[in-house]
């Protein structure tokens, strides 16, 4: 199954890849070690192993912006936004979408540079809401889509602030405004790995995977 490990400086989900699942992101505590026995040295394999901070996003996982811890988010509550998950298109080109939407718990550790951009539009992390859209965890098609919420903030001013207060980190890649599918989106691109921020009243859309469903996705938002 392919993964795909999204993307570019904008924004979240260190929780997305623990809340499809149902379980909260966890760091395993160490467990006593044992002296390991020497073993000669494997062949170096390729690495799949997805990159820390944000959710490894399997095919079709919403992709996160990597960079921007956003907190914990309460795995129990999955559908916190029904109105947001209504946003996300319930199938596209044929496929059908699971959806969720989680809230701040208010606890956990947020990452300076979203906190900030927060505090400049008059908000903390508690105010972002977020939910999620992919394919069946068996599916092999790739697509994620985010939608995200801070409410009083136009979509336009919450993209743009956040790409500001992340320009400062190198792993944002590049920032290219575009179209696409009709839309005016902005591409954010890190390694090989291209998402679209496309705002839309108080909304982001944040859709990243195969071309075709991005196209296909782009399509049928507002």
């Amino acid at each position: 199954m392919r993964r795909s490990q999204t993307l570019a400086a904008l924004l979240l989900v260190a929780i997305l890849g623990a809340c499809t699942s149902g379980a909260a992101p966890a760091q395993t505590p160490p467990g006593p070690s044992a002296p390991a026995a020497p073993t000669p040295p494997a062949p170096a394999a390729p690495s799949s192993t997805a990159e820390p901070v944000v959710p490894t996003a399997a095919p079709g996982t919403p992709g996160p912006v990597p960079s921007f811890a956003v907190g914990s988010f309460d795995p129990n509550i999955l559908h916190a936004f029904p109105e947001l998950e209504a946003q996300i298109p319930d199938e596209v080109a044929g496929i059908a979408l699971e959806k969720f939407s989680v809230a701040s718990s208010g606890s956990g550790q947020t990452d300076p540079a979203l906190a900030a951009a927060l505090a400049e539009l008059g908000k903390t992390p508690n105010d972002l809401q977020l939910a999620g859209g992919s394919p069946a965890s068996d599916s092999d098609r790739d697509l994620g889509i985010q939608v995200w919420r801070v409410v009083g903030v136009p979509g336009d001013r919450l993209v743009q602030t956040l790409l500001t207060f992340a320009a400062a980190d190198p792993s944002t890649g590049t920032v290219t405004d575009t179209t696409r599918s009709g839309k005016n989106v902005v591409a954010i691109t890190t390694d090989d790995l291209t998402q679209y921020a496309y705002p839309a009243g108080e909304l982001v859309f944040l859709v990243n995977g195969e071309d075709p469903l991005v196209d296909a996705t782009l399509g049928l938002l507002p």
